[in-house]
């Protein structure tokens, strides 16, 4: 399988995550692929993602003594990297950004910028896949489209705003419109921003650092 193949090249292993991920928004998805969709996000390193996925095969299949211990050792893995970071540069925190978008190819970007600028990324390909998201992980910022299949943005924000760990969370939304009406309903939902497509990536950082600045460190 291609996910499980350390050696493949990395853009490679990144279409055939986006190819998998994309078909969240029809079916859900098998213990095997989202077992292979985790391993892939491990090799590209996206540690907290590829838990998440590993987990929710794990859900599906108790019985896999395996994938239950995989599970495990990656979460002792993961807090001894926590517990490293911490020990080695006490000073400085990795802010955490939540993207919520059905586009593939608008994840790509955004992940990949904000990857490079040197973020802690996870990514949702629409509004079900982010809440459930959210019950395990808490982004210090959420990046969230308006138009998406089964919940639009504006009820995905009022959900996270009902949630006791994200209520104070920033949240921007990503919008093909820029009328009144779309922004008022937006901040109605409970919307910190708003940025409208096509964007740039220095509107897409300037946003980001905005709102991230005075936010929890």
């Amino acid at each position: 399988m291609l996910l499980s193949n350390n050696h493949a090249d990395r853009l490679v292993i990144r279409g055939a995550i986006e190819d998998i991920e994309a078909l969240r928004a029809h079916r859900e998805l098998s213990e095997s692929e989202l077992t292979n969709l985790g391993i892939g996000y491990l090799n590209l390193r996206e540690f907290q993602q590829g838990l998440l996925c590993l987990q929710e095969a794990s859900r599906k299949n108790p019985d896999n003594v395996l994938l239950s211990g995989q599970v495990n050792s990656l979460l002792i893995r993961l807090e001894e990297i926590s517990q490293s970071e911490v020990s080695h540069d006490p000073g400085t925190k990795t802010h955490s950004v939540l993207v919520v978008d059905d586009s593939a190819t608008v994840r790509k970007l955004i992940v990949g910028k904000l990857e490079k600028s040197g973020y802690n990324v996870f990514s949702a390909s629409d509004g079900i896949e982010a809440l459930e998201m959210l019950k395990t992980i808490t982004p210090d910022l959420i990046l969230l489209d308006i138009t998406m299949p089964r919940m639009d943005g504006y009820q995905v924000c009022k959900v996270i705003r009902g949630m006791e760990s994200t209520k104070d969370t920033p949240v921007i939304m990503i919008s093909g419109k820029d009328g009144f009406f779309d922004k008022v309903r937006g901040r109605m939902a409970g919307t910190t921003g708003y940025i409208t497509k096509p964007f740039g990536p220095e509107t897409l950082m300037k946003a980001i650092e905005s709102y991230l600045h005075g936010s929890k460190e």
